[in-house]
């Protein structure tokens, strides 16, 4: 059974998802200011390119993915037989929604609706 804390739950306590009512109105009103695409990486997943990558001095690897419509990058250490040992997401202002958690079903059908609503104008 899933624990309620405030406006996150998960029976992992690492992750965080916004599921409020409270939440709804707030993530409405930023998906109506987000540029197209914006939102298009928020409905169909980002568009990554490779960017660049470079040698770490551990022997590790560093390789920075580029999104082709939101410009957010994606930075991942590989180990030298190219697993992830971690990494980290550098997004463009505004495209984070800092203190709100990672998105629900809910929220993400915000989102979509959003998307679909620019193309029907």
């Amino acid at each position: 059974m899933q624990s309620r804390r405030g406006p996150c739950y998960d029976s992992r306590a690492s992750l965080c998802y916004v599921t409020e009512k409270k939440s709804t109105q707030k993530l409405k009103d930023i998906a109506k200011r987000y540029p197209e695409n914006y939102l298009s990486c928020r409905d169909h997943g980002h568009s990554w390119k490779p960017l660049e990558a470079a040698w770490l001095q551990d022997g590790s690897i560093e390789r920075i993915l580029a999104c082709q419509r939101c410009e957010a990058r994606r930075v991942q250490v590989l180990d030298k037989n190219g697993y992830v040992l971690g990494g980290h997401y550098d997004y463009s202002d505004g495209y984070a929604m800092v203190g709100m958690g990672r998105l629900d079903t809910d929220g993400r059908a915000i989102f979509r609706r959003a998307s679909v609503q620019k193309l029907l104008g």
